[in-house]
């Protein structure tokens, strides 16, 4: 069963990146200005986070205001498991160099601990600030909520085995409060 669960989350992890790879090409014909805009980033987060978990993100900038996310984290704290999620933004710039951005975010994940897994939705604002003026390094900063059932299994599993149940809500993956910081770089 637990073999059958993983194989269905690797196939949807599949399917993600086939639909962000397919939507990545643009058969118009582009001029140098469009291609500045219609850009790539990878963002890692930035080095506290990595006592508990990694994190990795690519996003492709469909024009200048709006943006596709695809995320991957993994988790080795009190949780440790991974997840994986779709995120939009829509820009709008604040400065030369920062841009305003809410965003929606929309996975699934699961813990190394028990069987199955969870869903995820969120969403929030968040800023990036460009450490150059080509905008190639940024600093992006992000905080909202996010909500994360269990769809098959129990996550928060912590509460019987060391009495510290909740944690799982609090400082594992199905965190409520959703506040992530991470560095990027344009390619």
């Amino acid at each position: 069963m637990q073999i059958q669960l993983l194989n269905q989350a690797n196939k949807t992890m599949i399917l993600i990146l086939l639909f962000f790879s397919v939507s990545s090409f643009n058969t118009e014909a582009q001029n140098v200005e469009l291609n500045q805009k219609k850009s790539y980033r990878f963002y890692i987060n930035q080095p506290l986070d990595l006592a508990t978990k990694f994190r990795a993100t690519v996003e492709q900038r469909f024009n200048q205001k709006y943006a596709m996310l695809i995320n991957y984290t993994t988790f080795y704290g009190f949780y440790p498991g991974q997840h994986g999620y779709l995120e939009l933004r829509r820009y709008s710039t604040n400065s030369k160099n920062s841009e305003y951005f809410p965003y929606v975010k929309l996975g699934i994940g699961n813990t190394f601990t028990s069987v199955g897994f969870y869903g995820l939705f969120g969403l929030g604002v968040g800023n990036i600030f460009y450490l150059t003026k080509s905008h190639r390094y940024s600093f992006d900063i992000k905080y909202g909520l996010k909500y994360s059932p269990d769809v098959i299994g129990k996550h928060d599993i912590c509460t019987s085995c060391t009495g510290l149940g909740g944690l799982y809500y609090v400082t594992g993956p199905g965190a409520i409060i959703d506040i992530n910081m991470n560095f990027g770089l344009r390619f």
